[in-house]
């Protein structure tokens, strides 16, 4: 994502989303609503379908629902059956995912970096209170990159799990190109003080890696052709993406180690 003049990571522009989309996202925000009514206070939308950069069947639909108070397990299940519905009705998407929080947690300061970020850098809203506006604009920092992606160590080894115990290729592809994605992503935490930039494409967070961390960045365009051309079998697929988490990790106890220092 560009920094700009001032130094602060852009916000996102409002682009149309084409009318297909259109159509698939108000069908979700109509269930949505039908289901939870005043219970929800915000529903954003992120992702390439919010930049106009969607590509039909490949992309998701991403949204984030805020609501007023917490829901339970049972409730959350009906975001589930939403999103296979309009699935079925709307087959230009892979997946419509929802990610979920309360109005008090996106509002803690304990979750600035978290949620105050995402809203105000990377959603657009679609329905009712706009939180992102109680957030300043944000600089690149190694703190926000740790609190979208510093969970990158369990994630990605529940997602080897996963792929390990699943013997639906289907799944298997879907679950390879999350973890992907999800490694490239988490690469932007490996940044210091001095690191003013700030990747949006998956591509930028490669790029930037070529002159600090060689090793892990040559290892990175296996991932991108996982995601682009679903090249690599499971028995390829598990040890190159074990070997990419031990580097990274290495890499950011490194990072931890300077920092103390």
């Amino acid at each position: 994502m560009a920094v700009d003049e001032n130094g602060y990571i852009c916000t996102l522009k409002k682009q149309p989303i084409p009318a297909r989309y259109q159509e698939l996202l108000t069908s979700v925000q109509s269930q949505l609503l039908a289901q939870y009514g005043d219970r929800i206070c915000s529903i954003f939308i992120y992702g390439s379908v919010a930049r106009g950069k969607a590509t039909p069947p490949k992309s998701d639909l991403d949204l984030c629902v805020i609501f007023h108070g917490n829901i339970d397990n049972t409730e959350a299940l009906a975001l589930s059956k939403i999103g296979e519905n309009s699935l079925r009705l709307y087959p230009i998407v892979p997946k419509v995912d929802f990610d979920i929080a309360s109005q008090q947690e996106v509002l803690s300061p304990n979750n600035t970096n978290s949620w105050g970020y995402w809203l105000k850098h990377h959603c657009r809203i679609i329905y009712g209170d706009d939180l992102s506006r109680y957030f300043p604009l944000f600089r690149p920092s190694r703190a926000i990159a740790l609190a979208v992606n510093g969970d990158y160590h369990t994630t990605l080894l529940d997602y080897i799990q996963k792929m390990a115990s699943t013997d639906d290729q289907a799944t298997f592809l879907k679950l390879s190109k999350e973890a992907s994605k999800k490694l490239i992503r988490s690469t932007n935490i490996l940044r210091t003080p001095n690191d003013t930039d700030w990747p949006d494409t998956l591509d930028e967070h490669i790029t930037r890696l070529h002159n600090k961390y060689p090793a892990l960045a040559h290892q990175l365009p296996f991932f991108m052709a996982q995601i682009q051309f679903a090249t690599y079998s499971k028995k390829d697929f598990i040890p190159h993406l074990h070997t990419a988490i031990t580097r990274l990790l290495q890499a950011d106890e490194s990072m931890k180690a300077n920092e103390k220092a």
